[in-house]
This record gives C-alpha cells, sequence and structure tokens, in this order.
C-alpha cells in the first residue's frame, strides 16, 4: 500500500491462486517466510510470526543487518544477515 513496504498487505494465495489470508499490516516488511501454517515476517530487527488467523504468535530478536529469513523442517529460525547466518530464539 505504501511504496516503502510500511502499511502492505501479506497475501497467502493456494494453489488454485485464490488468496486465503490478506493480513494488513503496519509493518515494514523485508523479507517472509511460510512454514506449517505460519507467517513469518521480518521487520528491521525483529522476526514476527503470525498463525493464518492473523495472530502474533511469538517474536524474536533478528539482530541487526538481517536480510532474510528461512524456517527449517524442525521449525528453527535463521536469519541471513549482511556478515554471518544466525539462529534465533522466537517467544
Amino acid at each position: 500500500r505504501s511504496g516503502d513496504g510500511h502499511s502492505c498487505s501479506v497475501q497467502v494465495i493456494n494453489s488454485r491462486g485464490e488468496i486465503i489470508i490478506d493480513n494488513e499490516t503496519e509493518l515494514k516488511i523485508t523479507a517472509l517466510s511460510l512454514f506449517k501454517g505460519n507467517m513469518y515476517l521480518l521487520e528491521n530487527n525483529t522476526v514476527h510470526c503470525y498463525d493464518f488467523n492473523k495472530n502474533e504468535i511469538s517474536k524474536g530478536d533478528s539482530g541487526t543487518g538481517a536480510k532474510q529469513l528461512t524456517v527449517t523442517s524442525d521449525g528453527s529460525v535463521y536469519v541471513l544477515g549482511v556478515n554471518e547466518i544466525r539462529k534465533i530464539e522466537m517467544k
């Protein structure tokens, strides 16, 4: 909705091309990952985790310089920073 990434809409689209989740947020999202019904959104130095009902269920400190994130099969969250890859704790 805005040119700088603030006030955006995060949409999840199923295999038929239908929007199944449309999550309006005021966050400035720079990366996202989906895992087992949860959306992990990177905003500045924080990873926010939302369920598909739009409830924030956890968040964690990504550290400075975070550029990308991924969630592994065991549910661990890793952030790719400028100088390193970090595993972060979601609370």
